[in-house]
């Protein structure tokens, strides 16, 4: 399975898909939670050096349905495609064709943030999505690619990557800690403050990480610094908490961020690490 790091696009289709509409007002609801979800991938992939390269389209599965979606790239060298989907999937995969039905790259990890890759130029592809685990009928998901940009706007803050040999305190499974982000914490490139920690982690092992706070509406990041793996989550914990279920994929130290939507919010939170699910 090659996953590697960043963020997608893609063509919402009905055609063969097992696609159920919503009320309007639900559609609005869930449509402008996957709009929130990429505003967030935006500013982060800016930060590494990405811009978006499509719009976002949207759209419906049930639990274990798939849909093959057209999708055409602009040629960035590379281009990230990413899914995102809502609170109530909690798996959702992502497989990338040729148009000769050939596959180029995969994502079937146990996430809901899949990320596929493609190096070339100008090509028309074929994007398998499949929602793997849904609690609802249907599940809403959205698609966006990005390409590599000549150079990224800075604030003067970091990525969370840049917290790797830092002093940070280190988190170990089945611990919790009570955590406050202040202005005297770090300053991410989207203008947000984040507390990190670190986490050594075993290749396969299962964790899930929650963060939650009275004061502000969490966004919770575990990072690789030395590798590709990289997954976030906005309101998976209910209400404005955060919550992850990753499995790792290297042995080795990981960090964790304990973050905000909002620029500039700060307050109280307390951030668990458990293991499995």
């Amino acid at each position: 399975m090659n996953h590697r790091a960043l963020l997608l696009t893609f063509i919402a289709a009905a055609a063969g898909a097992a696609c159920f509409a919503l009320p309007a007002s639900a559609q609005d609801q869930w449509a402008a939670q996957i709009q929130r979800l990429f505003d967030k991938a935006d500013e982060q992939m800016q930060t590494r050096g990405y811009r978006p390269d499509s719009s976002i389209r949207q759209g419906t599965l049930r639990g274990a349905g798939s849909e093959r979606i057209s999708l055409h790239v602009g040629g960035g060298d590379p281009t990230e495609i990413m899914g995102l989907c809502d609170t109530d999937c909690s798996d959702m995969d992502l497989i990338l064709y040729d148009r000769a039905g050939n596959i180029l790259d995969k994502d079937v990890q146990t996430d809901d943030v899949p990320i596929v890759t493609w190096h070339g130029g100008a090509a028309d592809l074929d994007l398998e999505v499949r929602m793997v685990k849904c609690k609802a009928d249907p599940c809403h998901y959205g698609v966006r690619s990005y390409v590599k940009s000549a150079s990224a706007p800075s604030n003067g803050g970091v990525d969370v990557s840049a917290l790797a040999g830092r002093s940070l305190p280190v988190l170990h499974a089945g611990q919790q800690v009570d955590g406050t982000l202040t202005p005297g914490s770090v300053l991410r490139s989207d203008d947000t403050y984040m507390n990190g920690y670190y986490y050594n982690g075993v290749a396969g092992e299962q964790i899930t990480i929650t963060l939650r706070s009275p004061d502000f509406d969490s966004w919770l990041v575990i990072d690789q610094p030395d590798g590709p793996f990289r997954k976030w989550d906005d309101d998976s914990g209910g209400g404005h908490d955060a919550k992850l279920t990753v499995t790792l994929p290297a042995t080795g130290r990981y960090i964790i961020a304990a973050n905000a939507v909002a620029k500039r919010s700060t307050g109280r939170y307390t951030l668990r690490v458990d293991k499995g699910n």
